[in-house]
């Protein structure tokens, strides 16, 4: 039986015999695109006794064969300087956190057949599937920003419908709401974590808030100061609309 590689971006989820999918091509040619990969790992002495561990000597065999195989493709794995902590395995931007449930990261793309291939069968573990998300690009600030202002229109009004109320006295946060755009419009790239994880702080969310102050100026979202000192936002409602001569679709 070969090796099970499941897109989790693309339906199907699960195929005719309600098994995971086998619904992504490790062989199409990806160029230097990057993904989100989980190399899933079974490995029986992690799951031996009333707690998920290893003895000492469960734990040096199965990183030893680990680091072996990514060692072989030109890795190099690093030890976790946190008690308990697992290693990291590294090559150029691709990177790795070797847990003995699952090895994941990011990756070139046409990289993953070859390493699931060689943690298919090992003595202290073996490779049960390969789960992939989403695309993760290789790209510098000015290329991101120039897609960024590609995507005006879109953040604009996506602004706006994260905005909206019927009640005048109800607002958000104008952080918030940049968050919840940037989620929508955001690509992953690679060493960028952007606050994808913490929906916090990143990059995108700081060039949607940008966009906001005209969209205030225009009429289309009404702001208010909170007791913080951090602005507040929503937009226009049918009637203000109306007022406005302005039209949100």
């Amino acid at each position: 039986m070969g090796i099970k590689y499941h897109d989790n971006m693309n339906p199907p989820r699960f195929g005719p015999d309600y098994t995971l999918s086998d619904n992504w091509n490790p062989d199409a040619d990806y160029g230097n695109e990057y993904v989100e990969v989980h190399f899933r790992i079974h490995a029986p002495a992690y799951y031996q006794g009333a707690y998920l561990g290893f003895t000492p000597e469960q734990r040096d065999s199965f990183f030893s064969e680990a680091t072996a195989v990514f060692q072989s493709f030109g890795w190099n794995v690093i030890a976790s300087d946190i008690s308990g902590g697992c290693p990291e395995a590294a090559r150029g931007k691709e990177h790795l956190y070797l847990h003995p449930q699952d090895f994941s990261g990011e990756m070139l793309k046409r990289e993953v057949k070859p390493v699931a291939e060689a943690l298919a069968q090992h003595e202290s573990f073996h490779l049960e599937w390969v789960d992939l998300y989403k695309t993760v690009y290789d790209m510098t600030d000015e290329a991101y920003f120039a897609y960024l202002r590609g995507q005006n229109e879109k953040i604009r009004a996506e602004i706006l419908s994260e905005s909206q109320t019927t009640r005048r006295y109800c607002f958000f946060r104008e952080y918030d709401v940049a968050c919840a755009v940037a989620s929508k419009v955001m690509l992953i790239r690679v060493g960028e974590e952007d606050g994808r994880y913490s929906r916090g702080a990143g990059k995108t969310a700081n060039y949607v808030v940008s966009l906001i102050p005209g969209l205030v100026k225009e009429g289309y979202l009404v702001s208010a100061v909170a007791k913080d000192g951090s602005r507040m936002i929503r937009t226009i409602n049918k009637t203000e609309q109306r007022q406005r001569k302005l039209k949100i679709a």
